[in-house]
């Protein structure tokens, strides 16, 4: 467990890499502004932030351009469901790549300033105002109560999207990947806040400890706390005491997962908490290296719950902070979902339960998502569709086939571990939901 030494003192980079920063926007303009301010006013300067609209009804593509046009180093990407484009300027040097959407735009400043590159890298500066920027005194603010009401609409709208689409962002990320340069990413939702210090720190431990992913904790926040939660993120995180570093990232995303096995193993003292995995890109930063060749299924729910096993098993070691580094407004979960949420999970779980058992690891994860979207599928208001029945059924041989590949002692520790799971979940529906989930606190701005 190496300690942390700050990037500020003794830790100086002779070249300071390029992180592509991408943001996937859908009718999200009362919340991006909180987002992108958050980006913007990094510690770790040399970036590219790339925010890629999905269609949008509302005003966010032309709140989207407004800051490429305020600073050289964002880069807009318009996208819609008719392949229209939107806005001016060129697209950068970086070959198209299959995935993109090829009437898809990319916008930079009207000057004639290039996108930042490796070979025009932004010097570090600790204090990095960005011109005709008033981040102190953002004017898209008046005070808290204004806030609140556009920020639940915002909400609705995403959640209305997702239920049309699946999940509107797979698209966009896909995108962005397609139009990054950074040697390092790292993905931001439009409804998330960053850290001041959040690409510094995670980057300094990726390049201290050569991971090929560093992660931090993350909280939630409600919409009356959004303009807090934004003036805590400017302040900026301290140091972590140290830097927890594990080399099994698959195994881990497998094995670790219940709560309770990860709050008894910190309290043996094994750091169990850090080798954690989820399905959220939220408070992390990838070597771009990581991916490439892979790209978010589109048209799907849960697409990075599908990929998740190809990314993690494409790490060699995996740097954890235990800081907060990232803030996401939160959301109320939609319990009526419908057959086909239920299906895409199954099939990803299946996807990941196969790709693990082939790699020689016991897929406890998996079979719990796989088995759980199997049967809440019963439950969705859609069930008795005939199509519907017709692929349950399909999903029925499957399911026994894949239990099948089991031994005895194996399938017994998946049950075992699916049954606690649904006990956690079910202790979790009745607690207060700050202690339900991890959740801002105004003392201090830790985990509550």
């Amino acid at each position: 467990m190496p300690k942390f030494v700050a990037a500020g003192d003794e830790y100086q980079s002779p070249v300071s890499p390029l992180v592509s920063v991408i943001v996937t926007v859908h009718d999200a303009a009362e919340t991006v502004r909180y987002c992108v301010d958050s980006i913007l006013r990094q510690s770790y300067a040399n970036l590219e932030v790339i925010l890629v609209d999905d269609g949008s009804n509302d005003d966010g593509p032309a709140i989207l351009d407004e800051y490429a046009r305020r600073d050289d180093r964002v880069k807009t990407i318009m996208l819609s469901d008719l392949n229209a484009s939107h806005g001016g300027g060129e697209r950068g040097d970086k070959p198209d790549q299959s995935g993109t959407d090829p009437e898809s735009e990319v916008m930079g400043p009207e000057s004639e300033t290039e996108p930042s590159t490796h070979d025009a890298a932004i010097p570090v500066d600790d204090t990095v105002p960005v011109d005709d920027v008033d981040y102190d005194a953002p004017d898209h603010v008046d005070d808290n109560a204004s806030a609140i009401g556009v920020v639940d609409s915002a909400i609705d709208a995403i959640d209305d999207a997702a239920a049309e689409n699946g999940d509107v962002a797979a698209r966009a990320r896909n995108a962005g990947l397609d139009a990054t340069h950074g040697e390092y990413v790292a993905f931001v939702g439009s409804d998330g806040v960053l850290d001041r210090r959040a690409i510094e720190l995670l980057l300094h431990a990726l390049i201290k400890t050569g991971a090929d992913m560093a992660k931090s904790r993350w909280e939630r926040f409600t919409p009356d706390q959004l303009y807090a939660v934004s003036e805590v993120s400017a302040e900026g995180a301290r140091e972590p005491e140290s830097v927890t570093v594990f080399t099994d990232a698959l195994e881990a995303y497998q094995s670790v997962f219940l709560k309770s096995v990860r709050v008894l193993g910190d309290e043996f003292g094994h750091n169990t908490e850090a080798r954690y995995l989820n399905d959220e890109d939220w408070g992390r930063l990838y070597r771009a290296s990581v991916w490439d060749d892979v790209r978010l299924p589109e048209g799907i729910y849960s697409p990075e719950l599908l990929a998740a096993g190809e990314l993690y098993s494409r790490m060699s070691k995996v740097a954890d902070m235990d800081i907060v580094l990232y803030r996401v407004l939160d959301g109320d979960a939609d319990e009526s979902r419908r057959f086909r949420y239920y299906h895409d999970r199954f099939t990803a779980g299946t996807a990941n339960f196969r790709f693990a058992f082939d790699k020689g690891i016991l897929p406890a994860r998996s079979y719990y998502t796989m088995v759980t979207a199997y049967e809440q599928a019963k439950s969705a208001p859609d069930f008795d569709v005939p199509e519907h029945q017709e692929q349950f059924v399909l999903d029925t041989a499957e399911l026994e086939e894949l239990r099948g590949k089991l031994t005895l002692a194996q399938r017994m520790q998946c049950m075992g571990v699916r049954r606690m799971r649904l006990f956690e979940e079910s202790v979790k529906r009745i607690l207060p939901a700050s202690l339900a989930k991890p959740t801002y606190s105004p003392d201090g701005g830790e985990l509550a």
